[in-house]
């Protein structure tokens, strides 16, 4: 499966990181346990917790509508197949239907004058 770069782009919603003040510090710098901040380990812990519940609830949120995508795809798909199929049937049924109409003052069918001449007679004119 292929991605879009712009579908991603459209259904990509930002994470919400109004609930973390300061940046949780990751890189081993401070005291050691990689969550050292002004109020302590136990808020800045707290607060990098709900920020990973945020971002669970939005890949869930994500994963819902790449679901849904994907059934109106193949909803759309298998619609799209229908329509190809009637077509097709539509088409068959137009050109068995559909005889060749000899346009007014058309000679006539090629059967005919061939059993004429066969029979060695002239048509005759219309007076």
């Amino acid at each position: 499966m292929s991605w879009n770069i712009n579908m991603m782009c459209d259904v990509m919603p930002t994470i919400s990181e109004d609930a973390v003040d300061h940046p949780v510090n990751m890189g081993g710098m401070g005291d050691g346990d990689g969550l050292s901040g002004e109020d302590g380990g136990g808020g800045q812990e707290s607060r990098f917790e709900q920020l990973m519940v945020n971002m669970l609830d939005e890949r869930d949120k994500l994963l819902e509508k790449l679901q849904e995508a994907q059934r109106r795809l193949e909803d759309v798909n298998q619609h799209l197949r229908d329509s190809e199929r009637e077509k097709d049937s539509l088409r068959r049924q137009v050109d068995l239907h559909m005889q060749p109409v000899p346009q007014v003052g058309s000679r006539p069918p090629f059967s005919l004058i061939d059993r004429l001449r066969v029979a060695n007679l002239r048509p005759r004119a219309a007076f």
